[in-house]
């Protein structure tokens, strides 16, 4: 899913609750007002089922630099309408603090910056993008990284930005960073999420969660392209033969912020690597 940075720990808070602030901007209520009739997995009359025939998880736990950083490989082979078999690699990389005082000691900053009267303002945190502004930030980051790959540029698809932000405002209320599985016209999305947490308040802008998505780059094998730890984040922003991308973000009352990308035709596929993530500049 996401590579948390520092500033994160996953797993070190109690289960969060959804916030009901301003963060549900206006422009959600379009979106969605705009998209009733998608859920395409649900109402589509041509929507077919997908049916996962196996599916196989495996995790792994390390400690670096007092971090204890989770990897979980999920790897699923699905029927698709068509009949045909294609398997799919979903990964996860969480980081949370090993020793619970760290986050006690971020948790206790907290209120000490709020008691602190800064006239810079420099212990406050920075302003939200608006959902719109982010979504937007998020598609023209994500196309500068696929042009140095020599890939079209995706387009945001609204009725997949509806699924993306349901997901989001899930991770939120239950505090649990996994991959959904939402489907869309018969067939699975591709998904990349994130999360981050700070004393003053999480936060990403679209440069910085695609940017901390793309570094994963230096891990892949271009000379053996194919599904690796570490690089499916990369791969799926890049993926050349997917076209339409959905957005999502959400807050919780406890300073985490959550964003889901779903892509659509899904990147990652067993076999495919070759012709969809060119090495490019």
């Amino acid at each position: 899913m996401a590579k948390v940075y520092e500033s994160s720990a996953l797993g070190s808070l109690p289960p969060s609750k959804s916030n009901d602030s301003s963060s549900k901007e206006d422009d959600l209520d379009n979106m969605r007002k705009e998209a009733e009739k998608v859920m395409a997995y649900k109402t589509d009359s041509q929507a077919q089922p997908v049916n996962s025939k196996s599916k196989k998880t495996t995790t792994e736990t390390t400690i670096k630099d007092g971090k204890k950083i989770t990897k979980q490989i999920i790897e699923e082979t699905i029927v698709g309408p068509d009949g045909k078999e294609r398997t799919t690699r979903r990964e996860i990389i969480s980081t949370e603090a090993e020793n619970e005082q760290e986050a006690k000691k971020k948790n206790e900053g907290f209120f000490a910056k709020l008691l602190k009267k800064d006239q810079s303002g420099s212990d406050k945190p920075k302003p939200q993008q608006k959902l719109s502004a982010f979504i937007d930030d998020v598609v023209k980051t994500h196309n500068k990284c696929r042009k140095q790959h020599g890939c079209p540029d995706i387009k945001q698809n609204k009725e997949i930005s509806v699924l993306a932000q349901t997901w989001a405002d899930n991770l939120a209320k239950t505090g649990d960073l996994k991959h959904s599985n939402h489907t869309y016209k018969g067939d699975q999305l591709g998904e990349n999420v994130a999360t981050k947490w700070s004393s003053v308040g999480g936060d990403y802008n679209g440069q910085e969660v695609t940017d901390q998505w793309y570094k994963e780059k230096e891990k892949f094998d271009f000379a053996d392209p194919k599904f690796a730890p570490g690089t499916g984040h990369f791969s799926q922003i890049v993926w050349k033969g997917t076209k339409e991308i959905g957005v999502g973000r959400s807050y919780t009352t406890d300073g985490r912020v959550f964003v889901v990308c779903n892509y659509y035709p899904a990147g990652n596929v067993i076999g495919r690597f070759q012709e969809n993530v060119p090495k490019g500049k």
